[in-house]
């Protein structure tokens, strides 16, 4: 009969024991007689280098995560189904250059985009599905003309929808009245997706000049 709690193994009728005690540093094995305590060590000299750990390691992770790591953003402008557009080109302004993963403003260094004078001029990113968009960056020409981009405004499609603007976000404090070399918008949690990404400066005779953007998501929503 084997004693769970102490170890004791009972024999003869309960007149003699057979003990493992877990604390000793070799394995040893101590037959008594149960009635008297007298009795006599064994120690197993071929398992004494093999000594018996006081606990046993806990399997348990010493902490346990409270959620599950996110999914690391990209710049997923630079993916193979993004494509720029924009309604008209000047001076070799391509709008691909806005997403060719070059933020130089410097428009002789051939990473800036620009269009003739319109009204409402844009220039948009799009892919061939929806994305999760959690930050976008937008660039300025920054070697003349910096201030023709003020007042613009960035807003999220999706499926010809807009789900997202600058101009309405509660969430975004972005000036873009001011000129800056560069311009950075955090996205609400609440846009799980988007396929479309737009820069518009609203108003009549308007140049949109842009060195890069950059939105910053993952490859599925």
């Amino acid at each position: 009969i084997w004693n769970y709690l102490d170890g004791s193994f009972v024999t003869n009728g309960g007149t003699h024991c057979l003990t493992f005690d877990p604390s000793w540093s070799v394995i040893r094995l101590k037959v008594d007689l149960c009635d008297d305590g007298s009795g006599q060590d064994w120690s197993w000299n071929e398992l004494s280098s093999s000594a018996v750990p006081s606990s046993i390691p806990s399997t348990k992770p010493s902490s346990t995560p409270t959620s599950l790591p996110s999914l690391q953003a990209i710049n997923i402008s630079l993916l193979p189904d993004a494509t720029a557009s924009q309604p008209s080109t000047s001076f070799g302004g391509l709008a691909e250059r806005a997403i060719d993963g070059n933020t130089s403003g410097i428009y002789s260094e051939g990473s800036v985009t620009s269009m003739g004078t319109t009204s409402n001029p844009f220039w948009k990113v799009e892919w061939s599905e929806a994305h999760r968009i959690n930050k976008i960056k937008v660039w300025n020409r920054t070697d003349c003309c910096k201030d023709r981009i003020l007042g613009f405004v960035l807003s999220i499609q999706l499926n010809g929808n807009e789900i997202w603007s600058s101009s309405t976000s509660t969430s975004s404090s972005v000036d873009t009245s001011t000129i800056a070399n560069s311009y950075e918008f955090p996205i609400d949690d609440s846009v799980h997706a988007g396929d479309e990404v737009i820069v518009t400066i609203p108003g009549d005779t308007r140049i949109l000049l842009l060195a890069e953007v950059e939105v910053f998501g993952t490859s599925t929503p």
